[in-house]
């Protein structure tokens, strides 16, 4: 899928040939953690958690790394673009704490 100003230089300069298939995800399974978005950010905490022993399980519509990630300019910010006080009131106070924790320990883990 073409971004607004073209096709993305990650997506289309990599071979199609390297480009792992993951079978679906089928009938029950056991796990630790469970990760929702196979991006950057996603996947370096599925990662963060394989080392601390956990068994993490990454969920992905499509294929990882080829939404939002694989269209970015692939930058790593440490916020994930809501306000705070906009995720508070959605969601609050300790959630909203969470989710910019993990946020931002996922783009260090990245970088």
């Amino acid at each position: 899928m073409p971004t607004r100003y073209g096709e993305s230089p990650w997506i289309a300069e990599f071979p199609r040939t390297r480009r792992p298939d993951f079978p679906r995800i089928r009938g029950e399974h056991t796990c630790d953690v469970v990760i929702v978005g196979g991006g950057l950010t996603g996947c370096a905490r599925a990662y963060a958690c394989a080392m601390a022993g956990l068994k993490p399980v990454v969920l992905e519509s499509e294929r990882i790394g080829q939404g939002s990630a694989g269209r970015s300019a692939g930058l790593l910010l440490a916020d994930p673009g809501p306000l705070f006080r906009d995720v508070v009131q959605a969601h609050g106070l300790r959630a909203a704490r969470r989710v910019f924790e993990s946020w931002a320990r996922g783009a260090s883990d990245g970088a």
